[in-house]
């Protein structure tokens, strides 16, 4: 747990110090740093034995660990890297960038306020006065962002995001740590605003794949957030049906399970055509948007072949971990799933080196269908809801224990996350060519080697960790190796010995954080890697 705590205020201290004097964000660093001593406040209850008496229906890790600090950082850091990122590419006036990725860092930093004075009012802990006396600078942070917005506009992300959080933590019971509802609470908000205000005003200039990506994301949310209660009360019906299953009735209630599947496809029809595709179609200028991503798609050889390699690849694999547990049916658990991030290597490498913005496109087409097969699985919705679920509950660890399995999710998300930030002009000529890379080369190379290293050659373990120093090593010189030969394909590039020594910091703090910390690392290291290098390379 120490070791987290510092780490993460390292790097804080790190971000502050250059947002503040070498950016000239003076405000934002210093609020950064009172905001983390805040978040630190609310981390510390939650590792006591009260967490068991907490209102809070928190996931158990076994370790009664929340995670609120590493949560409530995350997303602020990502967004200073971003105005860190843009601020340096500026070059006399302030740009709309920076303006934006300015109002967005504030309204994180709201929300996270938010999130503390939540936890601890739900947690009767003895910090509270501390969280409450950070809270009453709120006023003055919203008054600070939106002196040329206006209240109204921060409005909708602040109510988003508490009833985010409030839903994730009482609808879906054992299903996330403190941390990681907030985490995904505040890019719910902030990206739902982002889609809200970027289709009434056309807030921030971006692409097409990009401006696609807006409409389809908070679409497939929608679907969910709409049909919920078809959702819930499928699951609950799966749940009595089974029980007249063990009595021998079993064809009780069959209608009614095929009368909620078929409300719930004709509800997501109905969002689809009414909603989600005059959206799409008003994204990208007015265009069919079946017909625009069919175009997309199969307008290059290239990315025909990338789709056929997916497919046959995805196919393969598959059939080969079938075929491994049929021949080895006590095969651990664990290696199944690096099994799977190993294979993120394989799908994602190469289109991410060839092709940047069909790999864009398909990793959101991919979130959405992932998170589409989760509902099916989620209420068990016929056809194929309890098959999906009996498949998928074959990789779960403790970590999935909730109604939800999210951990495919963070997985994927993992890897897209630095995807989607990364919006160079000319991605060939870019000193921070390696910023894409980050999710796949961390977790999906990174991670496996530090388990099996661990496993087979661990001898050393880091203090109140099962993780071993010989397992994070092994992880930090292979992703370096990594990203030396990447390196070579970017001719045109040519980093510095100090930006090199930035990568490695980044990768280095990455490892040392899928060591020390018990939440999701799928999501975390990702996110946290690329705040870290964004940082270090300028430094």
């Amino acid at each position: 747990m120490h070791s987290e705590f510092g780490l993460l205020f390292l790097s804080s201290g790190q971000i502050a110090y250059q947002l503040g004097c070498n950016d000239g964000f003076v405000l934002e660093s210093v609020f950064i740093v009172l905001y983390t001593l805040a978040a630190a406040f609310i981390h510390f209850p939650f590792l006591t034995d009260q967490a068991s008496k907490s209102k809070l229906k928190l996931r158990k890790d076994g370790h009664s660990r929340s995670g609120a600090l590493l949560g409530l950082l995350l997303v602020p850091f990502v967004l200073a890297a971003k105005l860190h990122l843009a601020h340096s590419t500026q070059t006399q006036e302030p740009t709309p960038n920076v303006e934006y990725y300015q109002l967005y860092l504030w309204l994180s930093l709201a929300c996270g306020v938010c999130a503390i004075v939540y936890g601890v009012l739900a947690h009767h802990s003895v910090a509270l006065l501390a969280a409450l006396g950070t809270a009453c600078t709120l006023p003055y942070l919203l008054t600070s962002i939106l002196s040329g917005v206006g209240w109204l506009t921060a409005a909708p992300p602040l109510v988003l995001f508490c009833l985010a959080l409030w839903a994730l933590l009482t609808h879906f019971p054992r299903s996330f740590t403190f941390g990681e509802a907030a985490v995904l609470a505040q890019a719910f908000s902030l990206f739902v605003f982002d889609a809200l205000y970027f289709t009434l005003a056309f807030l921030q200039p971006r692409d097409e794949v990009q401006m696609f990506l807006t409409g389809l994301i908070p679409g497939i949310l929608l679907c969910g957030t709409v049909l919920f209660s078809t959702i819930r009360k499928s699951a609950q019906f799966s749940r009595e049906r089974d029980a007249f299953l063990y009595s021998k009735t079993k064809n009780a209630g069959l209608d009614k399970g095929w009368q909620l599947a078929i409300g719930f496809y004709a509800g997501t029809l109905g969002i689809v055509v009414l909603f989600i595709h005059p959206w799409l179609s008003y994204m990208i200028n007015g265009r069919e948007p079946i017909i625009w991503t069919l175009r997309f798609v199969f307008g290059e050889q290239r990315r025909i072949f990338m789709c056929v390699f997916w497919v046959g690849a995805l196919g393969g694999c598959l059939a080969l971990i079938e075929k491994l547990k049929l021949m080895w049916p006590s095969i651990p658990n664990i290696l199944v799933r690096k099994y799977f991030h190993a294979l993120s290597l394989l799908l994602f490498i190469p289109a991410i080196l060839l092709e940047l913005q069909f790999m864009k496109l398909s990793f959101g087409v991919a979130l959405a269908g992932l998170i589409f097969v989760e509902y099916l699985r989620l209420g068990k919705i016929a056809p194929l809801g309890e098959k999906i679920d009996s498949f998928m509950r074959t990789f779960i660890d403790e970590r999935d224990a909730g109604s939800l399995i999210l951990t495919h999710l963070y997985l994927l998300v993992g890897c897209a996350a630095p995807v989607w930030l990364y919006t160079p002009a000319n991605p060939s000529e870019d000193a921070h060519f390696l910023l894409p890379y980050l999710g796949v080369l961390l977790v999906g190379l990174g991670d496996s080697f530090a388990s099996l290293a661990g496993m087979y050659l661990g001898r050393i373990k880091w203090p109140h960790t099962k993780k071993t120093v010989e397992g994070t090593m092994a992880a930090v010189a292979v992703v370096l190796l990594a990203g030396l030969l990447l390196s070579l394909c970017y001719p045109f590039v040519s980093l510095s010995l100090g930006q090199w020594l930035g990568f490695a910091w980044a990768v280095l703090c990455g490892c040392l954080l899928e060591a020390f910390t018990t939440q999701i690392d799928n999501l975390a290291l990702p996110l946290y890697a690329y705040a870290v290098l964004c940082f270090s390379l300028a430094a």
